[in-house]
């Protein structure tokens, strides 16, 4: 792996070579062990390069404690007057300074400055996406710390996570705000009855998919469908590992682990966990009207598609204008 910042604090910016003359490796070794407890070696795993700033620190340091040093000594073998001054041989060298690196061995000269400008730069740039990447990943996190709200209808027992999901929910069994003026259907929100337009009734659909024709009334639809081509799942069941691409089918999935079964069908004894199960199971008992006719035989259907299917297996034909849909009364 190639390393591209300081060894000692992981800048990138004013990067210098810790070992300008490699011949003397050793003396740098020793130096920076010594003020900063950590052994750099020429050429081993980790970085070769430091910064200015910490260059400067280890200097200072590093002439800080040889002159502590020397301090000590000369109180050892000091003799004191009267008056307290210490007097001597090694008092004339107190003054002295113990450089091991001058600065100024370990900075770039200015003549190669100009020719990795743009490599610096450039790092600067890659710092500043780093650390994009890493606020978004800290936000991420925040979003997955918190504790989404668990609520039980009293009705169905279905979990909601809102207290606004729950009292949209409760429209279900309460009753519906919404009608269509098309079909009578009824709807909890104005969103949803506008989605049943677009779908059923001809509305205009804005939203198209990135990977065929298909083409939705809200981006959201669009999502779930590309979600066919893509193969994502993001829907697990925690009980047994089962993937799916639509919420909703997750939760008609996790019900059927639910012990209870409190939600009856009306129409024969067989009950459900949810009242979701429950109407999926009571739209097979009413057969729906056969709408769809042929025109070159007496074949009735109840779904386009199926009428569409007819037309090419029993005419091999595909044209949508042979088919005639009798108007609901």
């Amino acid at each position: 792996m190639t390393w591209n910042s300081c060894r000692t604090c992981l800048s990138i910016q004013n990067l210098n070579p810790i070992f300008p003359m490699p011949e003397h490796h050793e003396k740098y070794t020793n130096v920076i062990l010594s003020t900063t407890g950590v052994k750099v070696e020429l050429n081993d795993e980790y970085p070769q390069v430091m910064c200015t700033s910490c260059i400067q620190l280890i200097n200072d340091s590093y002439k800080f404690r040889k002159k502590c040093e020397q301090t000590q000594q000369i109180l050892q073998s000091s003799t004191h007057t009267r008056d307290g001054v210490v007097k001597t041989e090694m008092q004339s060298q107190s003054d002295a300074t113990y450089t091991f690196i001058d600065i100024s061995d370990l900075i770039i000269d200015l003549d190669t400055t100009n020719a990795n400008e743009d490599e610096t730069n450039t790092s600067i740039e890659e710092e500043k996406k780093l650390n994009k990447k890493k606020e978004k990943v800290k936000k991420k996190e925040k979003k997955d710390v918190k504790v989404k709200e668990k609520i039980e209808c009293e009705h169905c027992h279905k979990i909601l996570t809102s207290k606004l999901s729950l009292r949209n929910h409760y429209k279900i069994h309460t009753g519906f705000d919404v009608v269509c003026e098309h079909c009578g259907k009824k709807f909890i929100t104005r969103r949803l009855l506008l989605m049943h337009c677009r779908a059923k009734h001809g509305y205009e659909k804005t939203d198209k998919c990135s990977y065929c024709d298909y083409r939705a009334s809200n981006a959201e639809q669009v999502k779930i469908h590309e979600r066919l081509h893509t193969g994502e799942r993001p829907f697990v069941c925690a009980q047994c590992g089962a993937a799916f691409h639509r919420r909703s089918t997750h939760l008609q999935h996790v019900a059927t682990h639910l012990p209870d079964r409190p939600v009856p069908c009306p129409h024969c004894p067989a009950r459900f966990q949810t009242t979701t199960l429950m109407r999926i199971h009571r739209s097979r008992h009413a057969a729906p009207p056969a709408r769809w006719r042929c025109a070159l035989c007496e074949g009735r259907f109840a779904r386009r598609r199926t009428a569409l299917r007819h037309l090419l297996r029993a005419h091999a034909l595909q044209d949508p204008a042979l088919l005639h849909k009798d108007t609901a009364p």
